[in-house]
């Protein structure tokens, strides 16, 4: 029974770092100069559900509005964690994703996750728990399309909280989308 109470424990972290890849990725997709106006048209309003898939991935299903005169695709994205240095999880969009214009509605977004080192993954765990993510830093290779634009994303290494700055957003906003 404590191994059960143990797995499901695991299995709900899981699920919490895989929401927060995909805030990651889908926050990235805005550019630095259009972010504060973007944000206001293109949102996530919720995140519905999440369908663990073994211990390696999930489909998870979110609200999400398109204000906004363009498609917005992402075709690929591979996020890293790190913790002090040492790759702790990598996560991968499965398929690309489009948000279409002027939509309001459910999407879905298919995840691989590798953890590389499962001490390292939960030292970032802790971390975001006590936020205080001084030791996690955030590497993001994406490729993305807004309307006829496709734009290569690349951040190598940043701190996590400089990271989620550069999209208007903080830890506690990532925070508070984990813990619904």
């Amino acid at each position: 029974s404590s191994l059960h109470l143990y797995r499901n424990k695991t299995m709900k972290n899981i699920a919490r770092i895989l929401i927060l890849a995909c805030c990651l990725i889908l926050a990235s997709c805005n550019s630095a100069r259009y972010v504060e106006r973007l944000r206001q048209k293109i949102r996530i309003e919720k995140f519905d559900s999440i369908q663990l898939q073994g211990l390696t991935g999930a489909l998870i299903t979110l609200d999400a509005t398109n204000q906004t005169g363009r498609n917005l695709s992402v075709e690929s994205a591979q996020l890293t964690l790190k913790y002090d240095g040492t790759r702790a999880v990598t996560f991968q969009l499965r398929e690309p994703v489009t948000l279409p214009k002027r939509y309001s509605g459910k999407i879905e977004l298919g995840m691989r996750m590798k953890i590389s080192n499962p001490f390292a993954a939960m030292g970032v765990w802790g971390q975001l728990q006590r936020r205080d993510t001084q030791h996690v830093t955030v590497s993001l290779e994406m490729s993305a399309k807004f309307g006829g634009f496709k734009k290569n994303i690349l951040y190598e290494d940043v701190q996590l909280e400089q990271f989620l700055r550069t999209f208007a957003l903080s830890l506690d906003d990532i925070w508070n989308i984990i813990s619904e």
